[in-house]
């Protein structure tokens, strides 16, 4: 029977704990602190996600690091990704070119690294681990999900372009007016036609 443990560094998304399966379990840690001996070297399978706005520049190496630390011998390793410097759009949509311009500024202005996308399978190799690749996945390259992917990115720019201005923003979005008109310039693209997309990739390599 496989066993399932969940690690955030906050608690206000988990579930009740009596709402999941007996073998799901969720737990608070920080993925920048050492985990648990309990946990050391248990695992066969890790798999981390969707961190690009969790983690500063030069924190990503010791991430990979620290998450080898949780695998078997054998065991493997596999981050699931994206990043703004691999997004588009057709046709061309200067709103969205925008948004991700804002995004850039932003994120350099928190201390992230615009290019960690393409350093990680570097890192995994200097955490140790071997038989490291990974696989694109381009949202364009599945028009069933065009609409949805739309919606999406709505959301998610939704509370991005606020949580920037909430932080004091950066040149172009400084209030709640900027974000609002940003997002409402996004949408009119997208109803006229404009389908924005992003690479996901999946990463992954194994402890030898």
């Amino acid at each position: 029977t496989a066993t399932f443990d969940g690690y955030d560094i906050t608690d206000t998304q988990f579930p009740p704990q009596d709402s999941l399966p007996k073998n799901v379990s969720l737990h608070l840690q920080n993925l920048l602190e050492p985990f648990p001996e309990s946990v050391v070297g248990s695992y066969d399978v890790v798999h981390a996600s969707l961190l690009v706005c969790g983690l500063r520049g030069d924190e990503w190496e010791p991430a990979v690091r620290n998450l080898k630390t949780l695998l078997k011998k054998g065991g493997w390793l596999f981050w699931l990704e994206t990043s703004h410097s691999t997004a588009t759009s057709v046709p061309p949509s200067r709103a969205y070119q925008k948004v991700l311009e804002l995004e850039y500024e932003f994120g350099k202005m928190m201390g992230r690294d615009n290019r960690f996308f393409h350093k990680l399978p570097t890192y995994f190799r200097n955490a140790g681990l071997v038989d490291v690749d990974k696989k694109d996945f381009l949202t364009l390259d599945h028009p069933e999900f065009d609409q949805e992917y739309n919606k999406i990115f709505l959301r998610v720019e939704d509370q991005g372009l606020h949580g920037m201005v909430a932080r004091g923003g950066v040149e172009g979005m400084r209030t709640e007016e900027d974000a609002e008109r940003a997002l409402a310039d996004l949408k009119r693209d997208m109803d006229n036609g404009v389908q924005c997309g992003i690479v996901y990739s999946w990463f992954w390599g194994r402890n030898p």
